[in-house]
């Protein structure tokens, strides 16, 4: 050996699906049989009556003596259950059970956990109003993910007996604890109490009979009854007809006469349960947010001689077994007149069956449990602890706790923690010292005997400290839930540091081995510590351990601090597939060697790894035993990925569950539908399939014989036409087969045929005719012919099962179904790889991973210019290259239910490459398209498929979309040969028939495509050449996956040369093509009648049904006009109705005229028949059938839904597939008793309840009721009939439906209206920064109101009583307060409380984002100085202090903030706002409705506009005008109404002034003061009014209402909201005087019907007319936009223009715009004509033109006159140049060039003589050579 030893690593995996199921049935059995034994003695529940018992106990029933006594029980059975509703999930922040959590003030009992991923769970009784240990207690949890920050909780274990109530005669959940296993699968078990059951007053026994049944009794403790399957069966084994129990023990059904929906553990139930308590389980998969169907204990550990046997709450606990299985463990308790003995119960199965084991000999009573070094410590209640070293199976002898003081008589908690403190294992113990009062938490350190010191301990409070739970979450922080009062839980988080003060905690360490990916994790007390791999390699010969075959081995050294480790550390290794594909369990084996003895250690697979404690490290192997279990006869490897899906068909019924944690398998039992098969017919009138054939297996003609009499018969073809054998003479006799209903002789033959034939005679001459049968054809012929007739027989489906797997995680599971065992493998899926390819050539790919036998894999390319994809079989696929680059391909995995399961990727780099038809040649394409129907693509030389743009679309008179396509307009280069081709897509439901060349080559290569194989289908009329005569097979498929896949079914192509065959020259292709795509049959399917007795009504939307109607339903399959024959086969027309009790039939007809027909009914002949031929023109034709139904009672209250299922294959020259339709959805109809609920009105926002007291239905069913815009509470079932709540919860933009759905499936509806006017409360709105309020919507119910009840509409009783501010709230807006309210109508109101000191809001009317008005509010009560105002000095409740009208129909929002009000003193504050609610304004699209309550089209007018309007106020010195700035009003009145109203006083002279009233009273209303009266008179054309009317102040308001006839009523007002009510609008003028001492009355709005004259209207002003008024407040608003243009002229010296060029800006219009010289510089010299130049540039400046205008601007330019001089010296050398130019000025026709500039542009250092002048014509050239010196 080497100095260094070696350390050799390896794991040992068993998996043996036989021996773990053989083990586990075996287990079972046992557990039955010791079940048997105790459940013998079942009935014996008290000393005294033991012997009778024994000896007289029968197998027919059994006798429990239980407390209560029977008298008692018996009573308590017919008490009534008061149901409560399970309170929805809910969140908390920072405390998982706060008071009121769930509607429960009380808490008790926590229990707690950690998920892997850190989730916290933590569960409790809810104890609702009680802190009892029972009656009406349930089980709630919650969960954080964040630490503990935010809990989401859900009632875990509800009943609802209790009505969330304490219940004396409820059942109760108490207790729960909670365990959790490595799949972070949640247990958690609690005691169930049956109604009334609490620990001091249950029965002896196990509630369950000898076979392990939940007995029963039918009343007193005669418990003759059990429950098996669902089902209720007496003793002697007979059925109780009518109930049935879910997993919930939920009964339902009928009983005695009598309806049930309750509960096993009920008081109402009929058949109750043995009170006594039940132990029951659930689970969570899904951490803790749902949970599973309860599992009871009690058959399995209860004994018959217990009373109480109930879990330790708090913490379960999950150990691992020396061969690597989960044991789950609960700790249990018996009680009878006190606390008992403790035991465990565990399950080694994943919860399926259960051990107990013995009770610990002393009074125990609760305990917790937790592991040290694979020994479970086991603390209890009064004191002590116990250890088992066997998992729990058996208990030690008491030790006791030394060294500390903790109270014993209440329950603790304990808990290990994960990392060592001062070098020592640590358990933390959580307990109160002092009573139940002041909490600790010890820290205990386990020593290497086992012992335990009590080292540390952390005070938690010094308070109540009862019950307790702990649990270690992820980062290290002990993590507590206590009780800190007597029903009260508070959490709470620690650091081990801040609880183990001074002590040293162990840091963890993990080594990782790069090339195995192998970890190591050890803990020490330095955080510096060293760990690391000195040798990690997979051996490449596993060792072999005897009784496994397959395994790998490891050899492991590792260094601590740079020297060699050997203890224990956390291994994680990589799940070899290869090796251990279909292990079931696993298990780590460690061989014998210097570090330790050879022994075994637990593993499991997490994340495609192996993770496990190995204790010392030597050589460590995996492996696998393949042991098959008895009985298993068939194994099926099976591998999936997770998500993903396979499916396999075995023969035999099996329908139980098999799903785990590693794959859901779901087992549904089908129909395996046989073939036909055919028997020879007896001659009778029918329906018959023929044959020329004797003993044909398979004729294929339809006949039909009618009845014609004295052995004759008509007869029909398949087509249902009728037909006869004809014969008529010429010369000679000839024969044809004819049309028609004529008698044909049928006789009957020896060996069973027939022959039919017609006897003929004329001029003397007679001869038959006979039916010939020959090719599946009838005929005609003078030779007799014998006609075998079948009869065929469908036999009946044999059944087979069809399992279908779902992989859920990774990981190795099986699952036997009868005598098949599936081994399965689930891995991870998915990935991404690189690919390369040239350009010109192929590569292939593959999925690496298995593909289910029902999924689908789709492959795609991200660009198709490069890369083509196609794959044959789903898992394989070829690339093909098409230009260089790169891109990605991807292959995407489907499941049987469309969900991606995995998506594979590989990054393609196209390379260089040369394609197959490089040359020197071009082809051109030029190619024009019309296609009926259909999209156009088309590809050059296999290249990427382009759609071709459409240039116009039409629509002809057949109902084809007609698509002219642009030109396809192609040239090709560099080719030795080409070929164009082109891909048809029809439109849905259409397939491509015909085409033809117009222009071009002469016949068109057009085919379908093979969409399975990727080929071209050649017909056998083909000529011309192929496809793959200029592709490779590769191209072709990867072009023809790529047409399929963009839904194309034809393809045609143009070839210029061949592979075979190269061009000599450049060529062109020149076609023009019609194409049509014909519409295929569709399906349609409507309700036509209801038959109710004799009677057939044409059936309406609404109409219901009930048991005994008949139900007849209308399918029309209609073919379409077709341009060329499309060929249908197996065309099926099936209906289905999928949910009733009878059998829907199929008819040709209705009534007399009806022929049943099979269903489902091959029509194949029909759509084939409705394209007769008529000179090509394949006409359309419909084909009309029924479908009938009677109802049965079964069938009520439930939609009846009909589908018709049309289906069939098709084929035309280009096209084929299968085709399905679904008749349309109404087809529908709702069968019920129930009289059901009237369309509703409302008119306000508030709730609004509907009673309906009738019962009706079989049966007890309950409702539950939705709504799109509301919420629906339904109290009641059809038992005792329904009141259903509607209460909205949004502003009702539309009808709002309210859909009742019973727990059958039925559905009832009825409409919600938005009355003509609605008032929303201002919980309506929306709002930022309020300081108080704004959540309240209403609470009062409204009165019903129907549609047609002639309620009227505005008025609600509900607010009558309403004296301040409406439904008693506002929301206070101040500063920064903003709010906004969305509506849709013609109109809103705004109302608020107004006081003398309420502030001031702006308010924005939005349609969409455009702002449409703009209004300034004061909403405080201003004081005037007349009598109109003088008595506002007080609070005005729900003022209308905005009111919107005339608007546009249509949606709008009003968003308003608090603004600045201006103080007397000429200060400025923000003073509060408070916003009491909305009304809003409908349009008329109800007018139906309302009509029907006399309230359509009403007109609305203000009382306030009428009254200024009538007194002639000079509204230009009112707060409208721009003097007054702070008091400008936000209503306007029309200024052109007549005669109105007007107010006066007692004296009856007009009192005050309406100008005081203008600019002190208030928006949109009128007060009416005591004394005070209001006058005025409706228009003749008013047919009804109502007046709107309110108690300003909250003082009742008397007032009287006096007519013109001298009529008159006395009213009293106390509601302060705002409410119509009815006036007689006929009786003439009326007068309403407010009564002295009165409150004070406001008047809003009157509110018309009938034609209204221009002075009963009075509108708002527009914008226009107020914005003068908003604009002198200083309010900015958006100014119009437009542009300033400088129109710059270039004019010549006489003013004429010669160019003109323009400048334009944009901006506010009225504002000045400034363009700059060099601006005008820059585009002048831009406009100059050629020849011309600016005379002077220095002239121009500057110019301002207004935003909105424009200006003209000359600049005067010239012709150009050019000089080119060159000087030259005196012998002629060249020393210089210069061009000179003048400008045009004037009118003479040359410039003059004046020798001074001639001499000025002498070279520098030269000169010249005496010089003369040039003249040079403009727009001309001149030359000069002047000699210098």
């Amino acid at each position: 050996m080497k100095k260094n030893m070696k350390k050799i690593l390896a794991l040992l995996l068993t998996a043996s699906m036989t021996l773990g199921m053989t083990f586990t049935a075996s287990a079972t059995e046992a557990n039955q049989q010791n079940t048997e034994e105790q459940q013998d003695t079942e009935s014996v529940v008290s000393d005294e009556s033991a012997e009778k018992q024994d000896s007289d106990s029968g197998a027919a029933e059994q006798v429990v003596s239980e407390e209560p006594t029977e008298d008692s029980e018996a009573k308590a059975a017919v008490t009534t259950s008061t149901m409560g509703s399970k309170p929805a999930d809910g969140t908390t922040m920072n405390q998982p059970f706060k008071a009121g959590t769930g509607g429960s003030q009380n808490f008790r009992i926590p229990a707690m956990v950690t998920l892997s991923d850190g989730t916290i769970v933590a569960a409790t009784d809810a104890r609702w109003d009680t802190t009892t240990d029972g009656y009406g207690l349930d089980t709630i949890v919650s969960r954080s993910t964040d630490g503990g920050a935010t809990w989401n909780y859900t009632f875990a274990n509800y009943l609802g007996d209790n009505g969330n109530v304490s219940n004396s005669n409820s059942t109760a959940f108490i207790d729960p604890a909670l365990t959790v296993t490595a799949d972070d699968t949640i247990y958690m078990l609690v005691d169930l109490y049956p109604a009334g059951g609490i620990i001091s007053s249950i029965s002896n026994g196990t509630g369950y009979n000898s076979a392990g049944k939940l007995m029963l009794s039918n009343g007193g403790s005669n418990y003759g009854y059990y429950l098996d399957n669902g089902k209720i069966y007496s003793n002697n084994g007979t059925e109780v007809s009518g109930l049935q129990v879910d997993d919930y023990f939920n009964l339902t059904g009928t009983y005695q006469n009598q309806s049930y929906d309750t509960n096993l553990f009920f008081n109402d139930s009929p058949f109750k349960v043995l009170k006594t308590s039940y132990l029951y389980l659930t689970k969570s998969t899904d951490g803790g947010a749902t949970w599973s169907a309860p599992t009871m204990l009690n058959s399995q550990v209860k004994n018959s001689s217990d009373k109480f046997y109930g879990v330790g709450p708090g913490r379960g606990l999950t150990t691992r077994l020396d061969n690597g299985t989960e044991r789950i463990i609960f700790p249990c308790y018996t009680y009878t007149s006190d606390d008992g003995n403790t035991s465990v119960i565990y399950s080694d199965d994943g919860g399926q069956t259960w051990t107990r084991s013995k009770n610990i000999p002393d009074q125990t009573s609760e305990a917790t449990l937790t592991e040290v070094n694979g020994k479970i410590y086991m603390f209890t209640r009064h004191g002590g602890y116990y250890v088992s070293e066997d998992h729990g199976a058996t208990w030690g002898s008491r030790q006791n706790v030394s060294g500390i003081s903790y109270t014993t008589s209440c329950q603790m908690n304990a808990i290990t923690y994960s990392k060592k403190i001062d070098g020592k294992d640590a358990i933390l113990l959580s307990a109160g010292t002092n009573g139940r009062k002041n909490g600790k938490i010890f820290v205990g350190l386990v020593q290497g005997d086992g012992s335990i010191n009590w080292e540390y301990n952390y005070p938690v409070n010094n308070g109540e400290y009862q019950y307790s739970c702990m649990s270690e979450l992820n980062d290290g922080t002990v993590a507590l839930l206590y009780e800190n009062g007597s029903a009260s839980e508070k959490f709470e988080k620690y650091s081990i540091e801040k609880i183990a003060n001074g002590a040293k905690i162990a840091h963890a360490h993990v080594a990782t081995s790069e090339g195995t990916s192998v970890t190591a994790t050890i803990s020490t007390e330095n955080a510096g510590d060293t760990f690391e791999f000195s040798k990690c390699e997979k051996k490449a010969e596993a060792t072999t351990v005897e009784g496994y075959n397959c395994s790998v081995t490891y050899d492991i050294e590792l260094l601590l601090n740079g020297k060699n480790y050997t203890d224990s550390a956390e291994l994680t290794v990589p799940y070899d597939e290869s090796v251990f594909n279909g292990c079931t369990k696993f298990i780590g084996y460690v061989a014998k060697s210097a570090s330790g003895e050879a022994q075994t250690f637990p593993v499991t697979v997490k994340n495609g790894k192996f993770v496990g404690i190995c204790p010392h490290f030597s050589e460590v192997i995996a492996g696998y035993k393949d042991d098959i279990p008895e009985g298993v006869d068939h194994v099926e490897d099976v591998s999936l990925g997770v998500n993903g899906t396979t499916s396999y068909t075995q023969e035999g019924e099996y329908s139980k569950e098999y799903s785990d944690d590693i794959v859901d398998a779901k087992a549904k039992v089908t129909n395996k539908e046989l073939p036909p098969y055919y028997e020879t017919a007896t001659l009778k009138a029918g329906t018959f399939y023929a044959s020329s054939k004797a003993n044909d297996t398979s004729p294929a003609t339809q006949i039909t014989l009618e009845d014609a009499g004295n052995g004759q018969y008509y007869v029909k073809n398949a087509n249902g036409e009728y037909i006869y054998p004809s014969a008529s003479l010429g010369w000679d006799w000839s024969y044809a087969l004819e049309n028609g209903k004529q008698a044909v002789n049928v006789e009957s033959n020896d060996d069973g045929s027939v022959c039919l034939e017609k006897s003929y005679r004329e001029w003397f001459r007679s001869t038959t005719a006979y039916l010939n049968l020959s090719s599946n054809e009838f005929s005609c012929s003078g030779e007799r012919s014998n006609i075998y007739l079948y009869n065929q027989v469908t036999p009946a489906p044999e059944t087979q099962t069809k399992i279908t797997f779902k992989g859920k995680q990774v990981g190795t599971t099986s699952v036997t179904i009868g005598t098949t065992m599936y081994r399965i493998t689930v891995q991870e899926r998915g990935g991404n790889d690189t690919a390369s390819v040239k350009v010109g050539g192929s590569a292939n790919i593959s999925i690496p991973h298995t593909i289910g036998t029902d999924e689908t894999v789709t492959w795609s390319s991200s660009d198709y210019a490069k890369v083509g994809v196609y794959s044959a079989d789903g898992k394989n696929a070829t690339l093909t290259g098409r230009k260089t680059g790169t891109t990605v391909v991807t292959a995407t995995v489907k499941n049987n239910e469309g969900t991606v399961a995995a998506t594979y990727t590989w990054n393609v780099t196209v390379i260089d490459g040369s394609a197959a038809n490089t040359g020197g040649h071009t082809v051109t394409y030029t190619i024009d398209n019309t296609i009926y129907n259909g999209k156009l693509y088309y590809s050059v030389d296999g290249s990427e498929l382009v759609e071709v743009p459409v240039a116009s679309q039409t629509t002809d008179a057949d109902g084809n979309t007609i698509y002219t396509y642009k030109t396809i307009s192609v040239e090709q280069k560099n080719v030795a040969y080409s070929q164009m081709q082109i891909f048809v897509k029809p439109d849905d439901g259409y397939a491509v028939s015909t085409v033809s060349a117009t222009k071009g080559d002469t016949y068109s290569q057009f085919y379908g495509i093979d969409k399975e194989n990727l080929k071209v289908i050649y017909s056998d009329e083909h000529q011309g050449g192929r496809i793959e005569d200029c592709l490779t097979a590769e191209q072709e498929k990867a072009l023809l996956a790529e047409a399929v896949e963009k839904g194309c079914d034809a393809v045609f192509w143009y070839s210029r040369g061949s592979e075979g065959s190269h061009l000599t020259e450049n060529r062109e292709a020149t076609i023009t093509h019609e194409i049509h795509c014909d519409k295929l049959p569709t399906v349609t399917k409507e309700i036509e009648y209801l038959k109710q007795g004799d009677d057939y009504k044409k059936y309406t939307e609404g109409m219901t049904a009930n048991a005994g109607d008949t139900v007849v339903f209308k399918i029309v399959v209609s073919t379409y006009k077709e341009s060329a024959d499309i060929n249908y086969s197996n065309a099926l027309l099936k209906d289905i109705m999928p949910n009733v009790a009878g059998t829907v039939k199929l008819y040709s007809g209705v009534g007399e005229s009806a022929t049943a027909l099979t269903n489902p009914y091959k029509i194949t002949n029909e759509i084939n028949h409705a394209r007769t031929k008529e000179a090509k023109n394949y006409k359309a034709e419909d084909y009309t059938y029924y479908a009938v139904y009677e109802l049965q009672d079964e069938d009520l209250e439930q939609l009846i839904t009909n589908n018709v299922e049309l289906s069939y294959a098709y084929s035309s020259t280009y096209s084929s597939g299968t085709y399905g339709g679904t008749a349309k959805a109404n087809a529908q109809f709702f069968a019920t008793a129930f009289e059901g609920i009237n369309d509703i009105v409302v008119d306000y926002g508030s709730p609004v309840t509907i009673e309906r007291t009738k019962a009706w239905g079989t049966g007890k069913f309950s409702i539950t009721g939705a709504a799109n815009h509301g919420v629906v509470k339904v109290d009641g079932d059809n038992t005792t009939g329904i009141q259903v709540t509607y209460t909205p919860t949004e502003v009702l933009t539309e009808a709002d439906t309210v859909t009742l759905t019973n727990s059958k499936g039925g559905v009832y509806k009825f409409k919600v209206y938005p009355a003509t006017t609605v008032y929303y409360e201002e919980g309506f709105g929306t709002y930022t920064n309020q300081q108080n309020g704004g959540s309240n919507k209403g609470t009062a119910a409204q009165t019903v109101s129907s549609v047609g009840s002639k309620a009227h509409y505005g008025y609600d009783s509900s607010y009558d009583n309403n004296t301040q501010d409406s439904d008693n709230s506002v929301v206070e807006l101040a500063a920064n307060g903003k709010g906004e309210f969305s509506f849709k109508g013609t109109g809103v109101e705004l109302y608020a409380r107004s006081t003398p000191d309420s502030g001031k809001i702006m308010a924005y009317l939005y349609k969409g984002t455009t702002l449409k008005k703009l209004y300034t509010i004061n909403t405080k009560q201003a004081v005037g100085t007349s009598g109109l105002t003088s008595m506002q000095n007080k609070t005005a409740y729900s003022a209308p202090v905005l009111s919107i009208a005339g608007l546009d129909a249509g949606e709008y929002t009003i968003k308003f903030e608090v603004v600045k009000t201006t103080n007397d003193d000429g200060t400025k504050e923000i003073k509060p706002v408070y916003i009491d609610g909305y009304r809003v304004y409908s349009d008329t699209t109800y007018n139906e409705q309302y009509s029907q309550d006399d309230e359509a089209n009403p007109t609305f007018t203000e009382m306030r506009n009428s009254v200024l309007a009538a007194l002639d106020v000079d509204t230009t010195k009112g707060t409208y005008a721009n003097q007054i700035a702070q008091g400008i009003a936000s209503q306007v009145y029309d200024k052109t109404t007549g005669t109105g109203a007007v107010i006066v006083n007692n004296n009856k002279e007009v009192a005050g002034t309406a100008q005081d009233l203008l600019n002190n009273g208030p928006k949109n209303e009128i007060y009416l003061n005591p004394n005070q009266a209001v006058v005025f008179q409706f228009a003749s054309g008013i047919t009804t009014a109502q007046i709107g009317l309110k108690a300003l102040q909250g003082n009742a308001a008397q007032y009287t209402i006096s007519y013109e006839d001298g009529t008159s009523e006395d009213k009293t007002l106390n509601s302060s909201t705002d409410m119509f009510y009815k006036l007689d609008a006929k009786k003439g003028t009326i007068t309403i005087t407010n009564k002295a001492g009165s409150g004070v009355l406001a008047i809003t709005k009157i509110k018309t019907f009938g034609e209204i004259s221009s002075n009963a209207m009075f509108a708002e002003l527009s914008a226009d007319d107020f914005m003068p008024a908003l604009l002198s407040l200083g309010y900015e608003t958006e100014k119009p936009m437009a542009d300033a243009t400088a129109n710059l002229n270039l004019v010549d010296y006489t003013g004429k223009t010669i160019a003109s060029t323009s400048l334009t800006a944009n901006g506010e219009q009225g504002t000045d715009a400034t363009f700059t010289a060099d601006q005008i510089k820059s585009a002048v010299t831009s406009a100059l004509p050629e020849g011309y130049a600016v005379v002077d540039a220095s002239k121009i400046a500057d110019q301002t033109v207004k935003y909105g205008e424009s200006a003209d601007v000359n600049v005067q330019i010239g012709k150009v006159a050019t000089l080119k001089v060159t000087y030259k010296k005196l012998f002629g050398k060249t020393v210089g140049t210069a061009t000179l130019t003048g400008v045009q000025t004037s009118a003479g026709s040359k410039y003059s060039f004046s020798a001074s500039e001639i001499k000025k542009a002498v070279p520098s250092g030269y000169w010249t003589i005496k010089l003369w002048g040039t003249k040079v014509k403009y727009g001309t050239t001149g030359t000069l050579t002047v000699n210098v010196f």
